[in-house]
């Protein structure tokens, strides 16, 4: 029993060797669900209604990831993504190039762990009205440009399809507003930072290994 349980865990030990010691490049697509909402920062009082709720949207993006001779990797996923809010009835939406940065751990062969920045800029920007229907142009009122924080886990369901569960938040903010008082004087400034959380589906489209 003793000779079987070593010879096993010589095995597994041998097939873990060979894999960290594999580097290779991967190239792919990804596209997934993503729950979007706007953070206001400070927050508002309990008093005052928060005007940003969250809503559903999507993204779409290129993925070229690295893994080295160990544990470590890193990604490289420029892509769209429409980020916002809902306002009441209504919906902000903001068209975005992006492009995540990230250091990849892979604690096991089938699960990692992401984190980085996130560079975006922002293509165009609209608020939409369903009744009665229209549609308002905002791109000069919001920052164009963005970095934001990404963090994520990964896990291959095979060699080829994954998921990623990840959450971003801003670091830069798109815009101030005032908050009045009685009076209506400014009694402070506060700021809107885009966050999300996303679910997407990745697939593999070239394995080069070296």
């Amino acid at each position: 029993m003793k000779k079987t349980t070593t010879s096993v865990l010589v095995i597994l030990f041998c097939l873990y060797f060979d894999d960290i010691y594999a580097q290779n490049l991967n190239i792919g697509l990804s596209a997934g669900y993503d729950n979007v909402n706007i953070h206001v920062i400070p927050e508002l009082s309990s008093l005052v209604k928060q005007p940003y709720g969250h809503r559903n949207s999507f993204n779409i993006n290129c993925s070229i990831s690295y893994r080295s001779r160990g544990i470590f990797g890193f990604s490289v996923e420029p892509g769209f993504i429409q980020k916002g809010a809902s306002i009441s009835k209504s919906r902000l939406e903001f068209n975005d190039l992006q492009l995540p940065l990230l250091a990849d751990v892979y604690v096991l062969h089938k699960f990692c762990l992401s984190i980085g920045p996130e560079f975006s800029y922002m293509i165009s920007a609209k608020i939409v009205n369903p009744i009665p229907p229209y549609t308002d142009d905002l791109s000069h009122r919001y920052n164009k440009f963005e970095l934001s924080g990404l963090i994520g886990v990964n896990y291959m369901i095979t060699k080829d399809i994954g998921i990623r569960i990840s959450y971003n938040h801003g670091l830069t903010n798109i815009d101030k507003l005032p908050v009045y008082g009685d009076k209506w004087e400014v009694v402070r400034w506060v700021n809107l930072y885009n966050q999300y959380m996303q679910v997407k589906l990745c697939i593999r489209i070239q394995t080069i290994e070296f």
